[in-house]
Parts: C-alpha cells; sequence; structure tokens
C-alpha cells in the first residue's frame, strides 16, 4: 500500500477517535455523529481505494478498542449511556476481529 495512503488514513482514524472522545468527555451529540460518521468515510474509502476487508476489519477493532478505552473517561452526561458504550465498543472489536479473519 502507498505511503500516503496509510497516512492519510491514520489521520482519518486519529480524527475519528478524537471527535468520538470529546462528544463522550463533553456530551456532545454532533462530536459523536461527526466521529462515527469519519470512521463510516474511513471504511468507505478504504473499500474504495484497496478493498480489504482485514483493513476495514482493523479499523473498525482500533475504533471498538478505543471506545472501550475511552469509556471510563466519559461524562454521565454523554448521550451513550454506559452499557450502550460498552456494547458499541464489543461489537466493534468483535466485527473487526471477524473481519480481519475472514481473509
Amino acid at each position: 500500500m502507498e505511503t500516503a495512503l496509510v497516512v492519510v488514513l491514520l489521520m482519518a482514524f486519529i480524527a475519528a477517535v478524537f471527535f468520538w472522545r470529546r462528544g463522550m468527555i463533553r456530551p456532545s451529540q454532533s462530536d459523536l455523529t461527526v466521529g462515527f460518521l469519519v470512521i463510516v468515510a474511513t471504511c468507505a474509502g478504504l473499500a474504495i481505494a484497496h478493498f480489504s476487508l482485514s483493513l476495514i476489519g482493523l479499523v473498525i477493532f482500533g475504533f471498538g478498542v478505543a471506545t472501550l478505552v475511552l469509556n471510563r473517561w466519559a461524562k454521565a452526561s454523554c448521550s451513550l449511556s454506559r452499557i450502550g458504550r460498552i456494547s458499541f465498543g464489543s461489537l466493534a472489536v468483535i466485527s473487526g476481529l471477524f473481519l480481519q479473519i475472514i481473509l
């Protein structure tokens, strides 16, 4: 894979985790939405540029791990409940591993 593509994907992943974290720490529905949409756009870009389910799975797995790690710093007034964050992160980790195992 090209170096420029790796850098762009890494920056998109960092931006998604940043907005997701900011949405959990400062309860903001728009930041959570932007973080989620950046991850969806990153996966769509991977599907178009370099169709590899293992790379898409890696992005989803990383986002799930970030969700589980950042869960402890989330405010009680976050729009996602604690159980919602844990289930979303767990589902992302499991589906990311599944996509990595497929190919």
